[in-house]
């Protein structure tokens, strides 16, 4: 259920999906990119590439003129404001990011300056959303069926928003749905068509990036953290353990 949001709006009929071999020389590949590709009489032109797609040689290429392509452009990004050619081509890449459509458009968007001290950034690419837009988030994405938990809300999400990119983590203080992005996060101004909806990259999922050993408990005992709530975490995982003695499908 994974597409970009160019092929969610434009369709998969509008693009050719190109990849060149890695011995091919640069003056070749920037040959063909500059003329475009003619394929069963149809003319395709150069429109851009995801990170990803850098280091592959894989590129997108639209249906149409050099002309077609400046005006799609225009509708999704202002990207001709930036004169940074690498820059560029960077932003235009965002819009080819592997994303999951959730069809949730926040209620409020709030900018916010980032947190800086000296030459350092602490809130780079990060924002927050409200409890409410998270669970909308999640639903939107139907990602019930990827956790292993009944009930289990993750608490970051890894986003695309018109012309913002980043993670945002829940902060119950936020009502409703808004959504809270920081000077960072902003990679591109929107276009004359620009995306409404969040789009969903990735979420934080439970026991996924560690573990907890004696040194983490000490500190998390030290911060106030009941006994109790180890011993529950202890328990759980004696039971899954047992549990795969049982069930192939836990083990």
């Amino acid at each position: 259920n994974k597409t970009n949001r160019m092929v969610d709006r434009y369709g998969r009929d509008c693009f050719l999906l190109v990849s060149f071999h890695q011995k091919l020389s640069p003056k070749t590949v920037f040959g063909v990119l500059k003329k475009g590709i003619l394929l069963n009489g149809i003319e395709y032109q150069f429109l851009g590439c995801s990170s990803g797609g850098l280091k592959t040689k894989t590129c997108y290429m639209l249906r149409g003129t050099v002309k077609d392509v400046k005006a799609v452009l225009d509708e999704c990004g202002s990207f001709f404001k930036i004169r940074s050619v690498s820059k560029q081509l960077s932003r235009i890449g965002l819009l080819f990011s592997e994303v999951r459509p959730t069809n949730v458009v926040p209620t409020r968007v709030v900018e916010e300056k980032d947190i800086k001290y000296m030459s350092a950034n602490f809130t780079d690419g990060c924002g927050k959303i409200s409890l409410k837009l998270a669970s909308d988030i999640f639903m939107g994405a139907n990602l019930e069926a990827e956790l292993p938990e009944n009930g289990y809300l993750p608490s970051v999400y890894q986003i695309r928003f018109q012309g913002c990119k980043g993670v945002v983590a829940v902060d119950t203080n936020l009502k409703n749905g808004d959504l809270l992005v920081r000077e960072s996060m902003k990679k591109f101004e929107p276009g004359s068509k620009p995306f409404p909806h969040i789009w969903l990259c990735d979420f934080s999922r439970p026991y996924s990036f560690g573990h907890l050993n004696k040194q983490f408990i000490m500190l998390l005992s030290g911060l106030g953290i009941e006994d109790n709530t180890f011993l529950q975490l202890q328990d759980k995982h004696l039971d899954v353990i047992q549990s795969m003695k049982e069930d192939p499908e836990v083990a």
